[in-house]
């Protein structure tokens, strides 16, 4: 639009004559649009350089922060998803900013670090470095896919026990390291996998090739870890058992061979054998097992039960016929389901860690029932059986010493059986404590003499106060010249070393008559009387002789 470059105004002023007056005044304009138009581009020029001065302001703050931020926002967000690797650097950036993303890129390292360490934890076992139970559990499956032909090994070590008692679990862990070491360190041809399941268990995933057999590989394994473990300055030796299962013959899934080769491991435990290879069928029998030690468990854990019970079989002397010794039988007659053969449920209890409370169990009511014999006049002595791991256990002298105060029975009226393979399950331990029951004041008897893993010459240094041949000899005296002979002689060097002898399973006369000519001591037997109850048994001794004097021809049974 054209701008005037005047403006007029007109105006009349009052005035009194006959002849007005009018006024015209005018202004130039255009000074004025000058001033106005040189105001208006320094204001544009002024709006200009602000705009352009926000533009570079906000390009320098773009580079210098707001892009930095966005690019550190994204590093945190692949942080957040565990992407530790995606580290950009920022590129131009305030000092600030620098700092800022150093701190986020160490963090990043550590976080890494830590779940690396985390991760590393939640697969391994602590202290040796194997595999953990949980990932062979999620491994197992496919390693076995992996190496086609292949046995799965569980093992064990046998006396572990006795090195964590007597040495301490610095000592045992260290053993366990090096178990681990040598498990590593075994030289297969095939590929191999270790774990550690749980405390002393190890597992052992070895691939088979043409030509090799199962028990052919476990037994070079067990040559491999079966050395002295040098601890420090402490040599120790260390046994093992293992069970050994094959792929794909006894299962296909990790479930199933974990399974089965804990059966295997169990038997060979059970069994006290080096190796046990999984047979078809175990499977029942041990979910039948497992029903037994559940029971069993529950039973020991009741303050009464009519269950468990105690059998008494009287010991006949044979210079004079005298009987004031019974060996305590414990029995097993379970509601509805019958009787527990004892081999069965005592082996399965020293299986499952259940024997020493068992043994706490039949120590408790033996000694009762000897208190209550006493109490009504008749005074007989004990017979008790007891395992290696009762020996092993550094509260049986104690429980046993504290049982006989409070019922009040002199410690020479109970006779502790242990057998010859129980004793050298920990040969140096075993004697120990032999002795301090001993020195007690207690009797020692070796049971089941003749079929176990002592020499002879071990019975000059065994605390023992008696022999209990076992019955494997006595079943045919009578018709076995070889048992004669060998039952003879060792009666002999029995008492050359001081001695006593006893008999086990003596079932007919001439055999007692036998036994009596050759100089045993004592007998039992069914010849004598079957196990009774404690009723019966008083009811027994009644009816034979208020004495206890007994002769091969007036035995009743």
């Amino acid at each position: 639009m054209e701008r005037p470059t005047f403006i007029n105004s007109d105006f009349m002023p009052a005035t009194t004559s006959i002849n007005p007056v009018s006024i015209l005044l005018s202004a130039d304009l255009r000074p004025i649009y000058q001033q106005y138009d040189d105001m208006s581009a320094r204001i544009i020029l002024i709006v200009l350089l602000v705009m352009l001065g926000s533009i570079i302001v906000s390009t320098i703050i773009a580079h210098t922060l707001t892009t930095p931020l966005a690019k550190l926002v994204g590093i945190a967000n692949q942080f957040a998803k565990g992407n530790y690797d995606a580290w950009q650097e920022p590129g131009q950036a305030s000092s600030e900013i620098r700092d800022l993303a150093a701190a986020l890129r160490t963090m990043g390292t550590e976080v890494k670090q830590r779940e690396q360490v985390v991760t590393w934890q939640a697969r391994h076992d602590a202290l040796t470095g194997l595999f953990n139970i949980h990932t062979i559990r999620s491994t197992l499956t496919a390693t076995m896919q992996k190496y086609g032909q292949c046995v799965v090994v569980a093992t064990y070590i046998q006396n572990f026990r006795q090195i964590n008692d007597r040495l301490g679990p610095e000592v045992a862990d260290a053993c366990l390291t090096v178990l681990a070491q040598r498990l590593n360190q075994f030289a297969t041809a095939g590929e191999k996998t270790n774990a550690r399941l749980e405390g002393i268990e190890f597992l052992s995933v070895i691939q088979l090739l043409p030509g090799q057999s199962p028990r052919q590989v476990v037994e070079e394994l067990l040559d491999n870890l079966d050395k002295p473990f040098q601890i420090g300055n402490i040599s120790l030796s260390a046994h093992f058992y293992a069970g050994v299962c094959c792929y794909p013959a006894d299962g296909y899934d990790s479930k199933t061979m974990l399974r089965r080769v804990r059966i295997a491991a169990d038997h060979a435990r059970l069994n006290r054998t080096t190796i046990h290879i999984y047979t078809p069928g175990e499977d029942e029998n041990h979910l039948e097992e497992l029903s037994l030690i559940e029971a069993l468990q529950a039973l020991l854990r009741q303050p009464t039960n009519i269950e468990l019970f105690l059998n008494f079989q009287p010991k006949v002397e044979l210079k004079n016929g005298k009987m004031d010794t019974v060996e305590t039988l414990i029995r097993w007659h379970r509601p509805g389901l019958g009787r527990v053969a004892p081999d069965k449920f005592i082996g399965l209890a020293e299986q499952s860690g259940l024997i020493v409370e068992l043994t706490h169990w039949v120590i408790q009511e033996t000694l009762k029932q000897l208190r209550r014999w006493r109490d009504n006049g008749l005074a007989l002595n004990a017979a008790i059986n007891v395992s290696a791991e009762d020996l092993a256990h550094p509260d049986f002298c104690h429980f046993l010493e504290k049982q006989i105060a409070v019922y009040d029975i002199p410690a020479n009226s109970v006779t502790i059986e242990i057998t010859e393979r129980d004793i050298m399950y920990d040969e140096a331990l075993g004697i120990e404590v032999l002795k301090t029951l001993k020195n007690a004041g207690y009797m020692i008897a070796v049971d089941d003499y003749g079929i176990g893993q002592s020499s002879l010459s071990k019975l000059k240094i065994l605390p023992v106060d008696e022999l209990k041949l076992d019955m494997s000899f006595i079943r045919n005296l009578d018709s076995s010249l070889t048992d004669q002979k060998i039952v003879r002689s060792t009666i002999f060097l029995a008492h050359s070393l001081g001695l006593k002898v006893v008999a086990e399973g003596v079932e007919n006369a001439a055999t007692y008559s036998l036994l009596q000519e050759m100089g045993c001591d004592s007998v039992q037997g069914y010849l004598i009387s079957k196990p009774r109850d404690a009723e019966d048994l008083v009811a027994w001794l009644g009816e034979n002789n208020a004495t206890y004097s007994f002769s091969a021809d007036s035995i009743t049974h």
